[in-house]
């Protein structure tokens, strides 16, 4: 089965080389054909704006879409995030693809300073709970298979006995390596249904 990967660096795997990534780790080991998509700093109306073309050029099975960390970060508002990534999730059930949403991980402080000069990052940390909820009862609401790095990359860490932190790049935004690794977990599981 083919996977399309829509969304921004969380999914794109910033800073990291490409076959060491969640979805090229998860697709490796479920036995999926990735195609990601995702471009560093992209929005759900960018995800949005791409969808079609992308779908046309892949013609996937399955479509993951994870976006709003940067429409919160740069200031929008939820409505606009929750309005794209709703409709990108309709939009794939319409073509008889399968939509798979991911709930993206939390922001993880400190986060690089010259980030805070543009960053309200009290406010981005509660939009960015209410956003994960929202993902939560969408998933639950349409049967949409949910991929939840929100609350399944603390947990890795708890179960390993290591902050959250250890699992991040400098920046605290972006997660490393072994965040990543346990992402490509979290990610099989779910997908081991749609696999070889």
């Amino acid at each position: 089965m083919r996977l399309l990967c829509l969304g921004d660096s969380l999914t794109f795997g910033f800073a990291l080389p490409r076959g060491r990534t969640w979805p090229a780790l998860a697709a490796a080991q479920v036995g999926l054909e990735l195609f990601n998509r995702a471009v560093n700093g992209n929005t759900t109306g960018g995800m949005l704006a791409a969808f079609f073309p992308e779908v046309k050029a892949v013609q996937p099975d399955l479509v993951f879409l994870m976006g709003g960390g940067n429409d919160i970060l740069y200031g929008g508002d939820l409505a606009g995030a929750k309005a794209n990534l709703g409709c990108l999730a309709h939009l794939t059930c319409s073509l008889g693809l399968v939509p798979v949403i991911g709930v993206p991980p939390p922001v993880c402080p400190p986060v690089r300073r010259d980030w805070m000069d543009f960053i309200d990052l009290e406010r981005a940390g509660r939009q960015g709970e209410e956003y994960a909820g929202w993902l939560r009862g969408l998933c639950a609401a349409f049967g949409f298979p949910a991929l939840d790095f929100a609350r399944g990359l603390p947990q890795a860490a708890a179960r390993e006995g290591k902050a959250l932190r250890d699992y991040y790049l400098e920046d605290g935004l972006h997660p490393n390596l072994p965040g990543h690794e346990h992402m490509a977990q979290i990610a099989a599981q779910a997908l081991a249904p749609f696999g070889r």
